[in-house]
């Protein structure tokens, strides 16, 4: 685990009207350091409007930059893109996880001692701890215990196509950490694990399938670019009065598995922007008839957590991420964003859309 530490400033501000009462709990933002060149000492401030303060809490100093150029897992702790906080969960005044955006890590800040604590699968006591590469995004208390909390982490070994989804359930201290379940089509971690009752819901932001619409072939992102690009590759080869060669191909073409984009050898290269222009993925394949694409339907998960059984539900739109659950605790409501992302940018497909499902002793309806 890795100890930096914080500064912490609090500062009292004046409401001159009662809409703060509406705001039960503060409200957090997170901010990026203008001279962090890691994308990783993240800034906190937190709005309490029911007593009138913010506090500012900052890691990016020198001595935590040190730190973190010192640790074992330092190459852990940089990143190409920003990776993005996503969800809080206090543990007690003062004290919060909070868990990023497919990270591989997590953070708990403690505003007392002004220390934050980064935590990888490495620092948990779980089996094969060493292997888990993706921790969930988004994390809720235990309903029925509020000292205990689930998440899933993504177990991947390296070179593996895909890995295992475990399930966890933890007290807020880490120091009882139990899986619940496990499931082996693991491609990536849920943006969401939620405790209902005796059922966990999660959903399956990140891992979006594409219809070509012209012939209803379906891929995965990855599958996309090869199939676009081969296509692309075979017109390339006729230019230069070349035979097209499979393996030629898979040396032109090089996928970041983990990061989603590709990049292309450079005469490939000069070729499609000679056809293509400046274009983006996404308007290329919106520019030819035989490229054109839409996502497939999302997909939702529960477990039951009894009969250690796992059901897959579809929704509306690609994309699917958080869940409400209503005051009658009889429905389910689920947002589904209906975009993915393409060669590192977000990629819309049309009107995002809110799912109710209906909570029945069979699953959800």
């Amino acid at each position: 685990m890795l100890e930096l530490d914080l500064h912490v400033i609090k500062k009292k501000f004046v409401l001159t009207k009662d809409f703060g009462k509406s705001f039960v709990s503060p409200i957090i933002f997170y901010l990026r350091h203008k001279k962090d060149k890691r994308n990783f000492f993240i800034s906190f401030v937190l709005i309490n409007f029911e007593q009138q303060e913010i506090t500012y809490i900052t890691s990016y100093s020198e001595e935590n930059i040190k730190k973190v150029e010192n640790s074992a897992h330092e190459k852990y702790y940089r990143s190409e893109k920003i990776y993005k906080p996503h969800a809080s969960l206090q543990i007690k005044d003062g004290v919060f996880f909070n868990f990023i955006e497919n990270g591989y890590y997590f953070y708990k800040i403690n505003q007392q001692y002004e220390k934050l604590y980064v935590y990888t699968g490495k620092d948990l006591s779980v089996p094969e701890n060493e292997n888990i590469t993706q921790f969930v995004s988004t994390i809720f208390l235990d309903d029925r215990d509020s000292s205990y909390f689930y998440f899933s982490a993504l177990h991947k070994r390296e070179l593996q196509a895909e890995g295992i989804i475990n399930y966890y359930r933890a007290s807020l201290d880490l120091e009882d950490i139990t899986n619940v379940f496990s499931d082996p089509r693991g491609r990536g971690c849920p943006h969401v694990t939620k405790k209902f009752k005796n059922i966990l819901l999660s959903s399956e932001f990140a891992d979006v399938q594409f219809q070509i619409i012209h012939t209803k072939e379906i891929f995965d992102r990855n599958g996309l670019y090869l199939h676009v690009f081969r296509k692309l590759y075979k017109e390339f080869c006729l230019e230069i009065n070349e035979s097209f060669s499979e393996y030629d191909f898979k040396n032109c073409i090089h996928i970041d598995v983990s990061g989603g984009t590709y990049a292309l050898r450079a005469d490939f290269d000069l070729f499609i922007q000679s056809v293509f222009g400046d274009k983006c993925f996404r308007q290329i394949c919106d520019s030819r008839n035989d490229f054109q694409i839409r996502p497939t339907a999302g997909v939702i998960t529960t477990v039951d957590l009894k009969n250690q059984q796992l059901s897959t539900y579809n929704t509306t739109f690609s994309t699917p991420a958080h869940f409400e659950i209503s005051q009658d605790k009889k429905y389910v409501y689920v947002s589904c964003h209906n975009f993915a992302e393409l060669q590192g940018e977000r990629s819309f497909f049309g009107p995002a859309a809110i799912d109710k499902f209906e909570i029945t002793d069979e699953g959800l309806v």
